[in-house]
């Protein structure tokens, strides 16, 4: 009977521990609103900036110079910030014109937009929800 007890009190604890946990839309919903509330041009020239976030990626369009739309996407894992910059571990980052209809070029950095500091530990908060966010991307499959 002790033992019962014992496996029904670590069971209902382990249920507690999962339950606090955010859904994946809770996160997407957390994260489309303090990236758009702070996500702030790097100079005059960019406008009209619109975030979209998903489960593996976070995709960012705007204007530069009032006539060129540009669209940038960094995916969710392995996110850094820098100078309040986001960075990614290797050119990862998407970044295409689509206004000329250019080709993808791939960067690191995401440097025509920065996370401005608004709220207390925003940089480690975002980092956190993005490193959560990326759980629920699938991993590739790599044959060796």
């Amino acid at each position: 009977m002790k033992t019962f007890k014992t496996i029904l009190l670590i069971a209902f604890f382990l249920f507690s521990l999962n339950s606090q946990a955010q859904t994946k839309e809770e996160t997407i919903s957390w994260l489309q609103e303090k990236l758009t509330k702070y996500i702030v041009p790097y100079d005059t020239s960019i406008s009209n900036i619109s975030i979209t976030v998903s489960s593996c990626e976070i995709t960012f369009d705007y204007t530069i110079d009032g006539k060129y739309k540009w669209q940038s996407t960094i995916p969710t894992d392995e996110v850094i910030f820098k100078d309040n910059m986001l960075y990614t571990n290797g050119e990862r980052i998407k970044r295409k014109d689509i206004t000329e209809g250019t080709p993808i070029r791939y960067q690191k950095i995401l440097y025509n937009l920065k996370l401005m500091e608004g709220e207390t530990d925003l940089k480690a908060r975002v980092k956190k929800a993005l490193d959560h966010l990326a759980t629920f991307c699938p991993k590739k499959k790599e044959t060796f």
